[in-house]
């Protein structure tokens, strides 16, 4: 005689161990494959002191967990499929929030591809089986998210210019588009190679405030760009412990 599984036993598969709703914009984590929600576990990963998996304390990374996380399109399907009206909730919920903020929702698309992600599978799989390598090139790509950056040169106060060649201080090309989940860190990194300053250090800024460097640019934009219109605008300086050293 044939079982029948219940709702209730698969509803552990498809729960954020987070915040214990269900999984929305599942993420793994690659060294444990652990399931949250893309938004609790970028939270939690912002304020962890260690980057440990918040399931069962395996470190993710020591500085960057970001590389350690893959959105899983079919475990989104199958949560839709299981839960009625949560793709729908959802995208009320998102465009909600969107709107209050003066926004547009990046991911709109995603959200009514959700309904016939079915067939998208499919032909998923199918291109798969012809070019893999292909396959998973296109898949980190549509995965990582991307935002508009502006970088802008913070003069550094007049008793402290001596201290740094303005001239070589300034980006050539001061706009950037980048992964919404690359850190302070990553654009520290970049602004010494691009700026040739093996030297000193810099601090970013957003409206005049010093940002950590784990905070990632979608933890930046959702939470201290003030305007939320056109593109975040970061600002630089050279450290100032540094320059002066």
């Amino acid at each position: 005689m044939d079982s029948k599984i219940t709702v209730k036993e698969l509803n552990q598969n498809f729960i954020c161990a987070i915040c214990n709703g269900y999984l929305i914009r599942p993420v793994a984590i690659t060294e444990c494959l652990h399931y949250f929600c893309r938004s609790c576990i970028v939270k939690y990963l912002e304020t962890a002191a260690e980057y440990k998996c918040p399931n069962c304390s395996t470190l993710i990374h020591e500085t960057n967990p970001w590389d350690m996380l893959r959105e899983d399109k079919k475990l989104e399907f199958l949560v839709y499929k299981l839960v009625p009206n949560l793709a729908q909730n959802e995208r009320n919920r998102r465009k909600l929030f969107y709107s209050r903020r003066g926004m547009l929702d990046p991911d709109a698309c995603d959200a009514d591809s959700n309904l016939n992600l079915c067939n998208q599978v499919s032909k998923k799989e199918k291109v798969e089986e012809e070019n893999k390598t292909s396959e998973k090139q296109n898949i980190k790509m549509l995965d990582d998210s991307q935002i508009g950056l502006f970088l802008d040169f913070v003069e550094p106060d007049s008793n402290l210019r001596g201290f740094v060649n303005l001239k070589f201080c300034q980006l050539e090309k001061p706009y950037i588009r980048t992964s919404s989940h690359i850190t302070i860190g990553h654009l520290k990194k970049y602004l010494k190679k691009k700026l040739l300053s093996g030297d000193f250090d810099y601090d970013i800024l957003c409206n005049g405030e010093l940002m950590g460097r784990h905070h990632t640019l979608e933890f930046i934009y959702l939470t201290r760009w003030r305007y939320k219109e056109g593109i975040l605008e970061l600002g630089y300086r050279p450290k100032i412990e540094k320059a002066i050293s």
